[in-house]
């Protein structure tokens, strides 16, 4: 006869477990997350919750090895309920790291999945806002661009793809598509056979490369295609999941729209630092 693996006691012929410790674990598992994901809201409750966490897993059968991710994973969401409004003020970063230090977190589990870079962007955002932009640590890296005196980096996105929304003429005879050679000679030829030409707009990939983004323009530099765009000259942001686009005051210009796998902290890096040019 088993053992039941919460409990440890005998779990009856052919169980593993007992119904009942298993949904008193499986219980006090989210209850731990979410509460830990509410502390953000209530930081003066912080030492209090701990203690309880601490009860609640000792009569849960929860172990010291299982509460650890646990722990993880209740940080990760006050970092979400933080960021909600997309706002992180001040006391909500400081409860965050309250609670990432009476759980003893490290910096190393904190920096998993990106959670504490979310924090520290949002930290950037927050400053950008208050009228402190921050500089971005250059040291000894050398960049292709040709920087004005009068600006400073304010970020960096590597690994970064450039798009352009362009314009396509399709030509139809019948439902096959055809080149504009074939479609006029059959023109030219026939009148029994008439192609239909079709306007549309598509988003083509440009380039890859390096976004920089100053206190005054935005860079980008590629394999074939440079860009420098002043703020002054952008007269719409759109906001992806992850990236930013924008239409410059050009006819000639194509809207433009760069992926940077962050569009939350892109759109808002950028939109906060046109505001100030």
């Amino acid at each position: 006869m088993a053992n039941c693996s919460y409990c440890g006691k005998a779990a009856g012929a052919g169980n593993e477990f007992h119904n009942e410790c298993m949904k008193l674990y499986i219980s006090a598992e989210h209850w731990i997350v979410a509460m830990i994901g509410a502390l953000v809201a209530n930081e003066h409750k912080t030492s209090e919750m701990k203690r309880a966490i601490e009860r609640v897993a000792k009569i849960s059968f929860i172990h010291a090895s299982d509460l650890r991710p646990l722990l993880l994973d209740g940080w990760k969401q006050a970092v979400e309920q933080a960021l909600q409004d997309h706002v992180l003020t001040t006391q909500e970063e400081t409860t965050l790291y309250q609670i990432a230090r009476i759980f003893s977190l490290s910096d190393e589990e904190m920096k998993k999945d990106g959670v504490i870079a979310r924090v520290d962007k949002a930290v950037i955002i927050r400053n950008i806002m208050q009228g402190v932009v921050p500089e971005f640590p250059l040291g000894d890296l050398r960049l292709p661009f040709n920087f004005q005196k009068s600006e400073k980096v304010v970020w960096l996105f590597a690994n970064v793809d450039y798009y352009e929304q362009r314009a396509r003429t399709k030509y139809m005879v019948g439902s096959n598509e055809v080149s504009a050679s074939i479609a006029m000679a059959l023109y030219l030829k026939t009148t029994e056979v008439s192609a239909e030409v079709i306007e549309s707009e598509e988003t083509v990939q440009i380039d890859s490369g390096i976004l920089a983004i100053t206190t005054q323009h935005i860079y980008f530099v590629g394999a074939s295609k440079s860009v420098r765009t002043n703020y002054r000259d952008i007269v719409s942001f759109k906001h992806y999941s992850n990236g930013i686009g924008f239409v410059q005051d050009s006819q000639q210009s194509a809207p433009k729209a760069f992926v940077t796998d962050d569009g939350w902290f892109a759109y808002n890096l950028i939109t906060n630092l046109a505001r100030r040019v």
